[in-house]
């Protein structure tokens, strides 16, 4: 049997699958992020389920319309925002007003800020007071049993979570607010995180699924609404992420710098963007000063936020924001969540939950997988942004893997490293600047690198632009 151009019906092309609407991928995408945001969050939440679905219709309804404006867009994702996050976050702020009890909505290692805020306000250092009367009432699960929450004498985070709050809290205890909640500063950050990955994701891709990916992230959501402050690390490395597609490295620094100062756990991205940067130096991709200022931008942020506790109480700063988190302070975390000492202490190899982790279980293996990945990076040559970004998801996840204390609100930076990496639109090779623009912050081109005469001779032929 023939088809009529005379070929046998075996041989004739099939015919080619239909495209698929890239909204539809776009809405399944955000579909599922808003199913699991809206979950009620430890059963405590209920009010992100009941907005799920208004939100929810309001972004379809601008997603199909035939040309919705980029500002209707940006909209509809922050009602989305909006709804999973901020209104739920609001009613835990007030309606239980810093109860002591997890179970009422916020989470005891942030709550503390508040309180060590005041502290700072009033001209004590945060780190050496004692937070007990808020967090003796939130023990800590740990098994089958109740146990003493470790941060009941320490403030366990970085200063800069304190000195992004001041410009907030104070001006409203001045004017006699009783009560400021931490989250009203991480929800500004994740609305504007909403704003800015909307329109760039817009810009680059034509949809959300950047802003999906990274905005509506489930658990940016769902732990904002607890009160951990992993937001404050997400938004800054999505700066970073923008900046190093807008090839302004020494600014995507700084962001990074940013990440660190407020979330620590990033430390191991920070070591990767030093080899990132001196391998694209000795490829002729960076000026060594731009790779010099970038790599100072990325610790600046922490050292220039540390020195006044350094100066002030230097052992117990020390002890609270970095011994603490090492597990070699005289107050640890108990082994817990989804590392390897947590699960070496399960199958009884790791005997006291309570002490000290063997360093072949923690810093051994975090080194080999940091050294692993820089290597890598290192051999690759000639990358882009995406090869850093992937590497830096890869060291990130290995690091919280073998640290004593791996929760499930860490998986964030790893999740957003991950986004961009794999979302944003980056060119095979780091070195050329896209549409055409001169490559900023001493980044080399080839008419970079021509000689005086003959860039000269360029700009007489060429005249002005």
């Amino acid at each position: 049997m023939t088809g009529r151009d005379g070929r046998g019906v075996e041989g004739a092309r099939a015919p080619a699958p239909a495209p698929v609407d890239g909204r539809l991928v776009e809405f399944l995408a955000v579909l599922t992020a808003t199913a699991i945001a809206s979950e009620p969050f430890g059963g405590a939440d209920v009010l992100a389920g009941m907005l799920a679905v208004p939100a929810l219709a309001v972004y379809a309804a601008v997603l199909f319309q035939p040309r919705p404006s980029h500002g209707a867009r940006v909209a509809s994702l922050v009602v989305l925002v909006t709804a999973l996050a901020v209104l739920p976050a609001l009613h835990h702020a007030v309606a239980f007003d810093h109860e002591p009890a997890m179970s009422h909505g916020h989470d005891g290692g942030v709550a503390v800020t508040d309180l060590a805020v005041r502290a700072l306000l009033d001209g004590r250092d945060p780190y050496t007071e004692s937070y007990s009367e808020l967090v003796e009432g939130m023990p800590i699960f740990h098994g089958d049993r109740l146990i003493d929450n470790p941060i009941m004498h320490r403030y366990p985070y970085w200063p800069a979570t304190l000195f992004v709050q001041v410009p907030v809290q104070a001006p409203l205890l001045w004017a006699g607010v009783p009560v400021v909640d931490a989250r009203y500063v991480y929800l500004g950050v994740l609305l504007a995180l909403g704003v800015g990955m909307a329109r760039w994701s817009l810009r680059v891709r034509g949809d959300l699924l950047l802003a999906a990916a990274v905005a509506l992230n489930p658990l940016v959501l769902s732990w904002i609404r607890w009160g951990t402050n992993d937001v404050l690390a997400v938004g800054a490395l999505a700066l970073m992420g923008w900046a190093l597609h807008r090839r302004r490295t020494v600014l995507a620094g700084l962001a990074l710098g940013l990440a660190l100062a407020g979330k620590l756990l990033v430390a191991p991205v920070v070591v990767l963007f030093a080899v990132w940067l001196a391998r694209r130096v000795r490829d002729g991709e960076l000026d060594l000063r731009a790779a010099v200022r970038a790599a100072a931008a990325a610790v600046l942020p922490a050292a220039v936020t540390a020195v006044p506790f350094l100066l002030w109480h230097p052992t117990d700063f020390l002890d609270d924001a970095v011994l603490y988190h090492l597990g070699a302070s005289a107050e640890r975390f108990p082994m817990a969540g989804q590392g390897l000492p947590t699960l070496l202490n399960a199958l009884q190899a790791i005997r006291d939950p309570m002490g000290p982790a063997p360093v072949w279980s923690t810093t051994l293996p975090t080194v080999v997988t940091l050294a692993a990945g820089a290597g890598w990076l290192w051999r690759r040559g000639r990358t882009s942004p995406q090869a850093f970004l992937l590497a830096a998801t890869l060291v990130t996840v290995g690091g919280l893997w073998f640290s004593r204390a791996f929760m499930g609100n860490y998986w964030q930076a790893p999740m957003i490293l991950l986004a961009l990496a794999v979302l944003a639109p980056w060119p095979a090779e780091a070195s050329g600047a896209p549409g055409g623009q001169a490559p900023p912050d001493g980044q080399s081109s080839a008419a970079q690198r021509r000689s005086p005469a003959r860039r000269a001779t360029l700009t007489r032929v060429a005249g002005p632009r």
